[in-house]
């Protein structure tokens, strides 16, 4: 994150500041870099001075989980985030999770994050691609132009895919995959208009 010769007086925003609610940390196994009451620590040893909560979103929900299963989990961050970001909203921001691909269910968290939830969210959280298709896809240009109409942040995270043939404990997802996912997402993305 931030370098040794970086001066003080530059500030330093983590935008990809992996944050799970504690009741769903055990449970789903998911990865973090500290609970909420270990946040301080965590930005003071990065040298950051504000920190935006970005759930960690894997294929298993947007693939396996029903629509409802999905978009419930997603308001659940949603409002816990909000929640946190009250503690202290001068450091703390938040990427509220979208339930991509589900058209109408995201349009629905759109919805509420924009006119209902406490702490409106700084952005959206989606993934590259959903369904084996990008979000450059024709069936997505809802999503889009509701975002679009919004004008709201999207924060787009590569979705782990097909990982190539390569020793996993040497070159993982995000050494590899993850780059080449954004950039098929993007192609698609500029391809699809």
């Amino acid at each position: 994150m931030a370098s040794t010769t970086q001066g003080e007086d530059v500030p330093v925003i983590d935008v990809h500041f992996h944050f799970f609610m504690p009741s769903v940390l055990g449970p789903m196994k998911e990865f973090i870099m500290a609970s909420p009451n270990e946040r301080q620590a965590a930005m003071d040893k990065l040298h950051t001075r504000t920190i935006i909560y970005s759930p960690v979103i894997w294929s298993k929900y947007n693939s396996e989980w029903d629509a409802s299963r999905w978009a419930d989990l997603c308001r659940k961050f949603t409002d816990h985030q909000a929640a946190e970001v009250e503690k202290e909203p001068a450091s703390v921001g938040s990427f509220a999770p979208l339930p991509f691909p589900h058209i109408s269910e995201t349009i629905e968290a759109l919805r509420y994050g924009e006119e209902e939830c406490s702490t409106k969210p700084d952005g959206y959280a989606i993934t590259t691609s959903a369904a084996d298709k990008y979000l450059g896809d024709p069936s997505y240009h809802e999503i889009l132009s509701e975002c679009d109409r919004r004008g709201v942040v999207l924060f787009v995270h590569p979705n782990e895919t097909v990982m190539p043939p390569l020793d996993p404990n040497v070159y993982g997802w995000q050494m590899i995959e993850f780059p080449t996912e954004t950039a098929r997402c993007l192609m698609c993305m500029v391809d699809q208009g």
